[in-house]
């Protein structure tokens, strides 16, 4: 028998009020397609932001992890593979990124470590631009993630990651994309569910 959502969310809770020291692990990508948006994505603007944030919060910057030139769309990024391992080791407790889309464009696994993963090994996460910190659960952020993805997909810098999604056709969940447009009139037309 699992452990319920409720009783996840308290455990999580009791912990987050005991944790007293942050030793942060900020996580910074960068994409060959990011990179033609120009400064407001790159690896140095992140890591301003990030240490700024840190800096500002008192907490103890342990370690800098950076993927660039990789796509977000799976977890097989050797900066991302060096955070999780830290946080495994319990070197770090706390993982800092820019939003969403810098630690993963997979919707369905980046909520896997956001939901699951990171509470059962004590880590908290914090997207600074799109309000989500899971030690603050009354925060509605959290609810929100799901239309941060859609609109990270409507967009028209998502051209060319759909593209790339529907050559490699299948992620680690076995979604199929079948068919989709690279503007804002079009929306991603059909999902087929591998069974």
């Amino acid at each position: 028998m699992g452990i319920s959502d409720s009783a996840l969310l308290s455990k999580r809770s009791k912990f987050m009020a005991k944790q007293t020291e942050n030793n942060v692990g900020i996580y910074m990508r960068l994409s060959k397609e990011d990179m033609l948006d120009g400064d407001s994505l790159s690896i140095e603007n992140q890591k301003m932001l990030l240490t700024k944030f840190v800096r500002e919060k008192g907490w103890n910057l342990i370690s800098e992890y950076v993927d660039d030139g990789y796509s977000g769309t799976d977890f097989e990024r050797p900066g991302i593979q060096r955070l999780l391992s830290d946080a495994q080791l319990g070197k770090i407790n706390t993982v800092v990124v820019k939003d969403l889309s810098r630690f993963g464009r997979n919707y369905i696994e980046v909520g896997c470590y956001i939901d699951y993963i990171f509470p059962m090994n004590h880590i908290r996460f914090i997207a600074i631009n799109d309000g989500v910190d899971t030690a603050d659960r009354s925060s509605t952020a959290l609810d929100m993630m799901p239309m941060r993805f859609v609109q990270t997909i409507t967009s028209a810098g998502f051209c060319s990651f759909t593209r790339t999604l529907l050559a490699s056709s299948r992620n680690s969940c076995g979604i199929i994309l079948l068919s989709c447009a690279c503007d804002l009139k079009t929306p991603l037309t059909s999902v087929y569910f591998n069974r």
